[in-house]
């Protein structure tokens, strides 16, 4: 086997090992922050009641989101009480090596091993997945991973006579994708399969016998689980719930300004998301651009699924970053195989240089790190970066010298950067953050109520992150009430509850949601 693959294969091999230890330093350390909690304690409820049918947030219904993702996370942890940040982190950072991974395997094929290095490599180091998403417990990696699968598959399958196979394999992929995020998944069903099969002059296919056993297939996974919902609460909620989340960030719901605004910001705002690589989008404005494009049919390819399901998110004002994670390695592979075909001496002089800037750029920041006030509680942060600048300084000669390539090159920095960022940055995140002083709240609120029932009354508004924390160290589900306290125990209440129910409190905590501060008080 050895003897098949060439030097791309072991390139890619080697840097997939090194991403996937950086992205494993620290990965648990920071506390739950942003949505993190929400899907962090959906899964610990569903340990909890063993129940992994109806989701429940707080003992109460939680229809945001399908249950596939906290199936994923509780079954990370079959003890409730080793339920981690890692539990719920990890299973992003082997989405984001799943992505490149089945990119490089695909583009190998169907364009050149070096285009599939390159754009691989650069999905999992461009900025905003190496120093933010990475590093956070989020379903999108995942649900990008599931509906980039579904692109390729409809891009190479639909070349081939086999459509029973591919509809079928489609819409199980379909199925998956739905189960993560709901109606989005089909959303890129209908728009991907319509962009194809016209663009491979074969839209009757869509409306022939083979198409509908796939639609079947998603129709009957659905129905067994609604069914089965059905037994413990309202179908009908959940799936309001469902078309309620999939147009709350559409133009249905947002002003006309903020349309607008976003429409005109949106592809400035995706190249400064997936910097540095994004830039070489420049190279996509050369003159021969389309007749080149269109020598390849995957590349063109790719650009028809990106134009058919990128419009979704370009009209949306409330679109984050994350939701376009499955478009980025086809974005890079239109980019690469540009720079690749246009690139000239001037122009690749110009990016050495650029390089170079960085790296110097970089080896400055690391050398005044260590002696940053914010950073003096860091054990032998002055070898860190001692060590770190060795290496930058080593990769600066061997470029020079032109022994490394300069996508390499630059890959090769941010992953220095990006271990630096880990070692350095997110310490002093954890202990600066607001999440970290949430985190021994809710520790704290666990203790003092060991053993006892705790419950919040009149939805009390308690941080996500309090509450999953409290949760975890009591074993306990922290359930909701209305009216005066009259079971013993311990109740989390607001100032206009502790007042009109005359009740003293034991412990009180400031939370930032709704900027208030709440009170745990006993009966």
């Amino acid at each position: 086997m050895l003897f098949k693959l060439k030097k791309e294969d072991f390139w890619f091999i080697g840097l997939l090992l090194i991403i996937a230890i950086v992205f494993s330093i620290n990965l648990g350390l920071m506390p739950l922050l942003a949505d993190e909690p929400i899907r962090a304690l959906v899964s610990l409820e569903m340990l909890l009641n063993n129940n992994f049918i109806y989701p429940t947030f707080g003992g109460e219904a939680y229809l945001n989101k399908p249950p596939l993702f906290n199936w994923l996370i509780a079954s990370t942890s079959f003890n409730h009480l080793k339920f981690s940040e890692w539990h719920l982190r990890v299973i992003p950072v082997i989405s984001f090596l799943a992505i490149s991974i089945l990119h490089y395997f695909v583009c190998s094929k169907y364009v050149s091993k070096k285009i599939a290095l390159w754009s691989s490599i650069a999905f999992l180091t461009s900025g905003r997945i190496l120093f933010y998403d990475s590093l956070m417990g989020y379903i999108d990696p995942l649900f990008s991973l599931v509906i980039l699968a579904n692109f390729y598959l409809i891009l190479i399958g639909s070349k081939k006579n086999k459509l029973i196979l591919l509809f079928v394999a489609s819409y199980l992929l379909c199925t998956i994708a739905f189960f993560l995020k709901g109606l989005p998944a089909c959303a890129f069903q209908v728009c991907t399969l319509l962009a194809v099969f016209i663009y491979r002059n074969k839209f009757n296919q869509l409306i022939r016998l083979p198409h509908l056993s796939g639609i079947c297939l998603f129709i009957i996974v659905l129905s067994i689980y609604y069914y089965e919902y059905g037994s413990y609460g309202s179908v009908e909620n959940a799936l309001r719930a469902l078309i309620s989340q999939s147009t709350q960030r559409t133009p249905l719901s947002t002003s006309i300004y903020e349309t607008i605004t976003h429409c005109i910001q949106f592809p400035f705002q995706f190249i400064i998301d997936f910097l540095p690589f994004s830039l070489l989008l420049l190279f996509c404005f050369h003159k021969n651009i389309i007749q080149t494009v269109k020598e390849n049919d995957f590349v063109f390819g790719s650009i028809i699924v990106v134009g058919a399901n990128l419009w979704l998110y370009w009209i949306s004002p409330e679109t984050r970053p994350r939701y376009l994670f499955m478009f980025v390695p086809l974005f890079y592979t239109i980019i690469f195989h540009a720079y690749d075909t246009y690139k000239k001496p001037k122009s690749v002089l110009i990016i050495r240089c650029c390089i170079i800037v960085i790296a110097i750029f970089s080896i400055t920041v690391l050398l005044i790190l260590p002696f940053l006030p914010h950073f003096k509680f860091i054990s032998n942060s002055l070898w860190i970066s001692i060590f770190s600048v060795c290496i930058l300084l080593l990769l600066v000669f061997l470029f020079y010298k032109k022994s490394i390539h300069a996508v390499l090159m630059l890959i090769l920095i941010l992953i220095i950067l990006r271990i630096d960022f880990s070692l350095f940055i997110l310490p002093l995140r954890k202990k600066e953050a607001p999440e970290s002083v949430n985190k021994n709240v809710g520790i704290t609120l666990a203790r003092l109520t060991q053993g006892h029932p705790l419950t919040t009354l009149y939805h009390a508004p308690i941080n996500d992150d309090i509450r999953f924390y409290a949760t975890l160290n009591r074993g306990e589900i922290i359930y909701n009430k209305f009216g005066a306290p009259k079971e013993s125990g311990y109740y989390i209440v607001n100032i206009e509850v502790l007042n009109q129910f005359h009740l003293t409190p034991v412990y009180q905590f400031y939370v930032t949601y709704e900027s208030r501060t709440l009170y745990l008080v006993k009966k």
